[in-house]
């Protein structure tokens, strides 16, 4: 646990001297935030290390990411919330990931089809099995 929040710390001061970490290290350090701290952490962890949706000033000063999350980023983010019975947040970190313009790899669909189906919209899943 504190190698964890050193870690964190060592990405920030590493960013704040415009040194971005490498994208697997950064869904790394979102993953296991995520199993440690649940997924709403792991999710605070991807908007800060990524700078993506940050509402405070400070965190919008002309910062220029070497580093862009990838489907493996969003895909660690859906399959956590699914997890933890969140599949409303998996769709929307789903809908992010089509925002961002980071094309789904077939475990992506997978993720948010078993999640459909857990939610009983197997129509819902059919769809998605037809669009891959």
């Amino acid at each position: 646990m504190k190698r964890l929040d050193g870690s964190i710390e060592t990405v920030r001061m590493l960013m704040s001297r415009g040194i971005s970490p490498q994208v697997s290290t950064c869904n790394a350090l979102i993953s296991e935030f995520s199993k440690f701290h649940g997924a709403n952490k792991g999710y605070e962890v991807y908007k800060e290390v990524f700078g993506v949706g940050s509402a405070d000033s400070d965190c919008n000063k002309k910062r220029v990411f070497k580093v862009r999350p990838n489907v493996h980023t969003f895909n660690a983010l859906m399959l956590c919330f699914f997890h933890e019975g969140l599949s409303d947040k998996a769709r929307e970190v789903w809908c992010e990931m089509e925002s961002l313009g980071c094309a789904p790899n077939s475990y992506s669909y997978s993720i948010l089809m078993e999640a459909f189906c857990e939610e009983g919209k197997v129509r819902e899943a059919e769809g998605l099995w037809e669009e891959i």
